[in-house]
C-alpha cells in the first residue's frame, strides 16, 4: 500500500505536489513508481530499483529549481515568445528541433563571400573558362534574389528556379546551385541542402531523348581529321573523350601525370573522378588511343571554347555530348561485355550501362572499324 507524505492539517494542496515513490506490489518488471502531479497533470515513471526512482525524483526537483530561476530572467516578452513558440509548434514536435530546423540555413557566412571561395576552387581545378562563367552568373543571380542563408527555404527556391525559364535552364541552374549548397554543408557554412527538402516533381526537367546520339564511323573519322588539319592542339583532348570515354569535364582537368605509356594505364585520382569517391586505374583500352596520346604528347588537354564547338557542330553536323555516347555504343557493340565497358566508363552499375546502350548497338565490325581510326 503506497505510503504519502503527510500534510499539517488545514494545509491548501499545492497543485505542482510531488508524491510519493511507492512499490506496486503486484508489477513483476520495474515495481517502484514515481508519482508526479504537476499543474492537475499526473506522470508516473517507473523503475526496477527505489533508489533509481528516488534519484529521479530529486533530480526533478532540482530541475524544477533551476528552470524557476531561468524563468525568473527572462522578460516578460520572451516569456510570452515561448509559449507563443510552443502553441505552434506541429502536433508531437519540441520546440527545439523546430527551431533547429528553421535556422538550419543561416550561417554568420554571406553568400557572397562563401560564393567567392567557391568560384575560386573552380578556378583552380582549371575547368573551362566557360563553364566558370556559366556557374558564375547563375551564383550571381541567385545572391541578387538571397542576401544571407537564412532568407532561403525550400519553397522559395523553388519559386526562384522556376523563373529561371525552360526546364534545361531550370536544370543548369539547379545543377550550379546545388553543387555550390554542399560546398557551403562541407565548410559548415549551413548545417544542410535546401535540396534535400524539395521533393521529386516540385521542379520542371527537361524531356530526355530514349535515343542514344552517337558518331558515325565515317563521321568520327572526318571529325579527328578536321582536328588534325586545322586544331590539331585539340586533337588528345578529344581522343580522351572518343577513344577512351572519359567524361568531358575530366578531360578538362586531365594531366599528363595521369598517364602511364608504358603499362597503358590511366590512374583517374578520386579529386577528378565525378562523385569524387574513390580513385579508378583503367587499362585495356584499345591500341589507337595510345597512337593518338603518344602523337600529340606535346599539346595540352584543353577543350575548345563554346563559340568553336558551335561552328565545328554545324559544319560536321555533331550531336550534343557525342564522344563518351560514341565511345561507349562502339565499346559495348565491339565486346558484349557490359562489365568490361562499366569499368572502363566506370558507370554506376552494369544495369545502367545495358539500359542505356543496349538499343544502340551496332555490328561488331562497325566498331572494329570505330577503334581502328588512327592519327595520320
Amino acid at each position: 500500500m503506497p505510503l504519502f507524505i503527510s500534510m499539517k492539517q488545514g494545509q491548501k494542496k499545492d497543485p505542482n505536489r510531488t508524491r510519493n515513490v511507492f512499490k506496486l506490489n503486484d508489477r513483476q518488471s520495474s515495481p517502484w513508481v514515481a508519482d508526479i502531479t504537476v499543474n492537475k497533470k499526473r506522470t508516473r515513471r517507473f523503475f526496477q530499483k527505489k533508489k533509481d526512482a528516488l534519484d529521479f525524483l530529486e533530480n526533478w526537483k532540482l530541475a524544477r529549481k533551476l528552470e524557476i530561476s531561468f524563468f525568473a530572467l527572462l522578460s516578460g516578452e520572451q516569456r510570452k515568445d515561448i509559449k507563443d513558440a510552443i502553441a505552434a509548434l506541429p502536433e508531437g514536435k519540441t520546440l527545439l528541433e523546430s527551431v533547429k530546423r528553421a535556422w538550419s540555413f543561416y550561417s554568420k557566412t554571406t553568400i557572397e563571400s562563401a560564393k567567392n571561395a567557391f568560384v575560386s576552387t573552380k578556378e583552380n581545378l582549371r575547368l573551362d573558362d566557360d563553364y566558370i562563367k556559366h556557374v558564375r552568373t547563375h551564383l550571381d543571380k541567385f545572391n541578387e534574389a538571397f542576401k544571407s542563408f537564412d532568407e532561403i527555404t525550400p519553397e522559395k527556391l523553388v519559386e526562384f528556379l522556376k523563373a529561371r525559364g525552360s526546364p534545361k535552364t531550370v536544370s543548369h541552374y539547379k545543377a550550379s546551385i546545388s553543387e555550390f549548397f554542399k560546398y557551403c554543408v562541407q565548410k559548415e557554412h549551413i548545417q544542410s541542402n535546401p535540396f534535400d527538402r524539395i521533393a521529386a516533381g516540385e521542379l520542371p526537367t527537361a524531356a530526355k531523348s530514349g535515343k542514344i546520339e552517337f558518331l558515325s564511323v565515317d563521321k568520327a573519322r572526318a571529325f579527328m581529321e578536321y582536328l588534325e588539319a586545322n586544331y590539331p592542339k585539340y586533337c588528345r583532348f578529344y581522343a580522351l573523350a572518343l577513344f577512351a570515354g572519359v567524361r568531358i569535364d575530366e578531360c578538362e582537368r586531365f594531366e599528363d601525370r595521369f598517364i602511364d605509356y608504358n603499362r597503358r594505364e590511366i590512374i583517374f585520382p578520386k579529386e577528378m573522378v565525378k562523385g569524387g569517391k574513390k580513385s579508378w586505374i583503367v587499362s585495356a583500352f584499345e591500341p589507337n588511343l595510345w597512337a593518338w596520346l603518344e602523337k600529340y604528347k606535346d599539346q595540352p588537354f584543353k577543350r575548345p571554347n563554346n563559340v568553336m564547338r558551335t561552328k565545328w557542330g554545324k559544319i560536321l553536323q555533331l550531336p550534343k555530348n557525342f564522344a563518351r555516347h560514341t565511345f561507349s555504343t562502339y565499346h559495348f557493340s565491339l565486346y558484349r561485355n557490359a562489365e568490361r565497358t562499366k569499368n572502363i566508363t566506370r558507370h554506376n552499375t552494369i544495369r545502367m550501362l545495358e539500359d542505356t546502350y543496349i538499343g544502340a548497338l551496332v555490328r561488331q565490325e562497325e566498331a572494329k572499324a570505330f577503334f581502328g581510326i588512327l592519327p595520320s
